[in-house]
């Protein structure tokens, strides 16, 4: 058996044959001398400090390279920082200087804003004492310019047609000036500048009762022109009064005119006169528009029960110290079964003049004069000719109503449709159909046996004035029982049908235990009368779901009675007073309740008239509107309210509020048919 050789780099091993030396399944290995005595060979310590030193070099020189990275991202951040922090103080001065500067110009739009309201004042005392420097010239349009005109004789002709005398010694100065159109083609306007205001208001006056003034009437050769003698007003005046006059126009106004400089319009001859002065005051004459209207309804009842026309309306009326009234009636009222709410304007209307009405031509003529309607209103129901007449409606003339009278028979409006007589915006506001003028009355509707439509101060009611009216009775809050417990009267209300009376929330909020009976046909509850009184118990008592006892708002309910009223005497109050009153815009009552926590509104609507007003006793009573048919010498009458509230009686600056009726017709209707 051989040993194994050794060399000094490797140690290579081979094995030999045990008997002849041969090699047999030799195998070489080669691996690392170590030291046999534990200690590590120096080459390869070397060789492994030179790697690790290798290594380490370039992991430093990689971590230098990322932090001259870092660092130089670092500067950049720190540069950007820097230019920001610049940019901010920039920031902050330039907004410190916008808001030096944003002070310094409010205080300049305020001291311009004073100065615009010093030049505006500035400008209308000019343009005031311009017109006044004014006030003794006339001018003179459309008269034909000649060459060589003698613009005094002129004048002294006018003063000859118009039957005012006018001497040359009256005229301080004649000329003729330039339009402010340059591409005007009328003749330039003649100023005549006279001795006197009062001359200059004769000549007026006198032109105006001339009622046209020709060129011929100035021995003008040359076509006949119409002449006109005004004030002489300035540019601005001038140009305002046309506006004016357009916008009456629209609105229906009847007359604009010009009075010492003033420019005034009215809707009517019983109208206020509102004063233009700026184009503001234009919108006055749109505003005002609602203080010249009546609002009325009428409600037809069951002709099957009335054995007549459509007939047995309700209407309503107000006063101080107002107690209700009842008149004989033929039988039960019948129920309500058709309503209509209408807006009445008071102006009247030109008679006669022609109009176009759903391609049809006609005259506007009062409606009891137009056959065609009349023959209609006979043989049908409100219901078929409801909107014809309001598509026919053309005027109002006094109390009548006028239509556009075709020469046939008009054709009713029943096979296209019928609007419904009454509709509510969303948002609850109060919706007025167009018809301006109040549906003629059956016989049996709101008739009264009053001889006037107008009441002066507070009067006693009549028996038959107010056939409709009822007084509320109330248990006396007491401890006594039986016979001996006592009726207390104070609230009003009004028939509406057979079995219910119209009133106010307040007369019935928290004390529906206490209301016991109506009392119909009572003139003076301190004596006796021609009046037969009845009394009739109060089956249920419903006030508006939305009342508000704070605000006053929804102030409307709805008394059912026990049984139906049928009795033959009849009218109410102690003792039933009436007076005329006057419709207020609105806008003005909600000024008068401003420190008042109060809802003046759609729902509500305002009158009074000076020393006379509604007072505590009349709550609930109705407020009515008068119109007097001539044909059959009688007043029917239109409810407009239910007194609601106000500030003590007849108290000045305060006018009386009234819950609009037409506004809460829909919960009327819906009240009636439910109870």
């Amino acid at each position: 058996m051989s040993s194994p050789t050794h060399s000094n780099d490797a140690q290579d091993i081979s094995f030999t044959s045990l008997t002849d030396g041969s090699p047999v399944n030799c195998v070489t290995t080669r691996r690392t001398r170590v030291d046999t005595e534990g200690g590590l060979n120096p080459l390869l310590l070397r060789e492994f400090k030179e790697s690790m030193v290798n290594k380490m070099d370039k992991w430093f020189a990689r971590q230098e390279n990322m932090i001259s990275k870092v660092v130089k991202e670092f500067n950049e951040v720190k540069q950007t920082m820097n230019q920001m922090s610049n940019y901010f103080d920039e920031l902050n001065n330039k907004t410190t200087e916008c808001l030096n500067r944003l002070a310094e110009t409010e205080k300049k739009v305020k001291s311009l804003e004073e100065h615009t309201k010093t030049i505006t004042q500035l400008e209308a005392k000019i343009e005031s004492m311009e017109q006044h420097s004014r006030q003794c010239n006339v001018e003179i349009q459309n008269v034909p310019e000649r060459r060589n005109e003698n613009l005094i004789k002129i004048v002294e002709h006018i003063g000859t047609s118009i039957k005012q005398s006018i001497s040359p010694n009256d005229i301080v100065s004649v000329h003729r000036v330039p339009h402010a159109d340059t591409k005007s083609t009328h003749p330039k306007s003649i100023v005549v500048k006279l001795c006197s205001r009062i001359l200059r208001d004769n000549i007026l006056s006198a032109a105006r009762m001339k009622k046209g003034l020709y060129t011929d009437d100035l021995h003008i050769n040359g076509e006949n022109r119409r002449v006109y003698v005004n004030e002489h007003l300035t540019l601005r005046n001038k140009q305002l009064f046309r506006s004016a006059r357009e916008t009456a126009k629209r609105c229906n106004f009847r007359f604009t005119w010009i009075k010492h400089g003033n420019i005034l319009v009215r809707e009517c001859e019983t109208s206020r006169v509102i004063a233009i002065r700026s184009y503001e005051d234009l919108s006055k004459i749109k505003s005002s528009k609602s203080s010249y209207r009546y609002i009325v309804f009428r409600c037809d009842r069951d002709r099957t029960a009335t054995g007549r026309e459509e007939g047995g309306g309700v209407l309503v009326a107000v006063r101080r110290e107002l107690r209700p009234v009842r008149r004989a009636l033929p039988g039960p009222v019948p129920p309500i079964v058709d309503c209509v709410s209408v807006e009445v304007p008071s102006a009247s209307r030109e008679y006669g003049r022609e109009e176009t009405c759903n391609g049809v031509t006609g005259r506007c003529v009062s409606i009891k004069s137009c056959s065609p309607f009349v023959l209609m209103m006979k043989t049908e129901p409100i219901s078929q000719y409801r909107t014809l007449l309001k598509e026919s409606h053309c005027g109002f003339e006094g109390n009548d109503p006028m239509v556009c009278c075709p020469e046939s028979t008009p054709k009713s409006s029943s096979s296209r449709g019928l609007v419904p007589p009454i509709d509510v915006r969303s948002k609850g506001s109060a919706r007025m159909m167009n018809l301006q003028s109040p549906i003629l009355s059956p016989p049996t509707c709101g008739v009264s046996n009053a001889t006037s439509g107008r009441v002066v101060g507070g009067v006693n009611a009549r028996h038959g004035d107010l056939p409709w009216m009822g007084i509320l009775g109330y248990w006396e809050r007491s401890d006594q029982r039986g016979s001996n417990r006592k009726i207390e009267w104070r609230c009003g209300g009004s028939l509406v049908s057979s079995r219910h009376v119209l009133t106010a929330a307040h007369c019935i909020h928290r004390k529906e235990n206490y209301l016991h009976l109506v009392r119909l046909g009572e003139l003076d509850l301190d004596r006796d009368d021609e009046a037969d009184a009845i009394d009739v118990l109060i089956q249920k008592a419903v006030k508006h779901e939305e009342y508000d006892i704070n605000t006053f708002t929804n102030d409307i309910g709805l008394l059912v009675l026990v049984t139906e009223v049928e009795f033959t005497g009849g009218n109410t109050s102690s003792h039933l007073k009436v007076t005329q009153l006057q419709v207020v815009d609105n806008r003005k009552c909600k000024k008068s309740y401003l420190k008042y926590p109060v809802m003046i509104d759609d729902k509500v609507l305002c009158a009074e008239a000076w020393g006379r007003d509604s007072c505590k006793g009349d709550s609930g009573g109705p407020l009515i509107q008068p119109f007097y048919n001539q044909e059959k010498k009688v007043y029917y009458f239109y409810q407009i309210g239910v007194i609601a509230y106000g500030r003590y009686c007849a108290d000045a600056g305060y006018p009386g509020v009234y819950s609009r009726v037409t506004y809460y017709m829909p919960w009327i209707q819906r009240q009636i048919m439910e109870n």
